[in-house]
């Protein structure tokens, strides 16, 4: 028996933009010529509007839902992605502004759908809303903050081709 050094590496990424990466080591015995294995876990989280494309923003004069998706994969030898469960999501801030639903699950993820409050404040024009996404994965707690910035759109008039008269 040799001893080896078993690797798992965790990734966090939000709307495919790495937010964190780490790298757990641990001491295993091998085979002589045997490679540690190695693992890598990825929590995924996406925000995206009824439609799938990526939302970053709640509208709060035309409310449209925004959906936050959070899922594990894993690969590698011995990686499996219910390692990594339950995930965690819990609104932080934002209260005043949106509500926080259990959207449908889904194999190895959770979606949860945020909406505007009907009586949410439309006077303060940097508002945000912080949600944290949180898995423990290889037993190590890993988490994210994922903001949703309420805009306040309405409508804009434009004028094109017209002719004057007198």
């Amino acid at each position: 028996m040799v001893a080896g050094t078993a690797a798992t590496v965790v990734a966090v990424l939000i709307n495919g933009h790495e937010i964190i990466k780490t790298l757990i080591q641990k001491p295993v015995e091998t085979q002589e010529g045997e490679e540690p294995p190695v693992k890598y876990y990825t929590l995924q989280v996406r925000t995206v509007d009824a439609e799938g494309s990526i939302c970053t923003e709640i509208d709060l004069l035309l409310p449209k839902p925004v959906y936050l998706q959070a899922w594990i994969e894993a690969s590698g030898e011995g990686a499996n992605p219910a390692d990594g469960g339950p995930i965690s999501i819990e609104m932080q801030s934002g209260y005043d502004y949106i509500q926080m639903t259990e959207g449908s699950p889904f194999s190895n993820g959770r979606t949860v759908v945020l909406e505007a409050l009907p009586s949410a404040p439309q006077g303060d024009a940097d508002a945000s809303a912080t949600i944290l996404v949180s898995a423990p994965l290889e037993g190590q707690p890993f988490s994210a903050p994922v903001t949703i910035k309420l805009v306040r759109g309405g409508f804009q008039l434009k004028f094109s081709g017209g002719e004057a008269y007198e």
